[in-house]
């Protein structure tokens, strides 16, 4: 499968808008604290933890390899793609 985003590409986020399952957002990475991750919320279990992954698994570094991450570190919810 193909990202569906492009390095670099710049998007419009909502900090205030509910996350769901399917839906794409930004994130603090759990382990390196000074980055940001655009990932698409794949389940989110009973304690509220999102399981994060990338559009192209094969190529993807996301909860496959760190785990689900806590509401807290999500950032926002994509909402637009900026060209």
């Amino acid at each position: 499968m193909f990202p569906t985003m492009k390095d670099g590409e710049e998007v419009l986020v909502d900090r205030n808008a509910p996350v769901e399952v399917g839906d794409i957002v930004v994130a603090k990475h759990p382990i390196e604290q000074n980055t940001e991750l655009v990932k698409r919320i794949e389940r989110i279990n009973e304690r509220g933890h999102c399981f994060l992954v990338g559009d192209n698994p094969d190529d993807s570094n996301d909860s496959r390899h760190f785990g689900a991450v806590s509401l807290e570190y999500i950032k926002g919810k994509v909402i637009a793609r900026l060209n």
